[in-house]
């Protein structure tokens, strides 16, 4: 815009930062003293700011402020930790209260290092109940596959029924 005071890069990464870490506009725009218009076109990387962006020195400029922040909630951690282990702090709140917050940050100090904040395992389970009947068809198939001048394109569309077979019964 014409006129419009021009915003520095340094608090539009700032402001980027900020907003990763789940600050509001508002509270972005009061503390980079940026209008909260001008925080969403940011944000939103409207007109200029879908270039200035996008440039290899912006985002090494956020990595380093990323780097900065980090630090700073790794002390903070460890601050609100000595803080919760005082005897008089103790003995006048609850330890989930007082440990909360070196909780968060050491959250978001992981998060910022690009470490994980959670542990998930996925497991798939396959259970082939007639191995034999398996081995057979796939044994069947590599047989096929070196004696024959079939190509793999062909295989590919093969369907191999493992389906098992319904047990047998002794009984009569």
């Amino acid at each position: 815009m014409p006129g419009a005071p021009s915003i520095d890069p340094i608090k539009a990464a700032v402001a980027f930062n900020l907003a990763e870490i789940g600050t509001a506009k508002n509270e972005i725009a009061r503390r980079t003293g940026i209008s909260e218009a001008s925080v969403r076109d940011i944000l939103n990387k409207h007109g200029r700011w879908g270039d200035i962006c996008e440039l290899p020195v912006f985002a090494k400029l956020r990595a380093e402020q990323n780097q900065s922040l980090e630090a700073a909630f790794r002390i903070a951690a460890a601050q609100s930790l000595e803080l919760a282990m005082t005897q008089e702090k103790l003995a006048k709140a609850s330890y989930y209260q007082l440990v909360i917050g070196s909780s968060v940050a050491i959250d978001k100090a992981r998060l910022l290092a690009g470490e994980s904040t959670s542990n998930v395992a996925v497991v798939h389970h396959v259970e082939v109940e007639n191995m034999s009947a398996a081995a057979d068809a796939i044994a069947h198939s590599l047989l096929r596959f070196s004696q024959a001048s079939t190509t793999v394109l062909e295989l590919q569309n093969e369907v191999i029924d493992v389906t098992p077979e319904p047990p047998t019964s002794d009984k009569k």
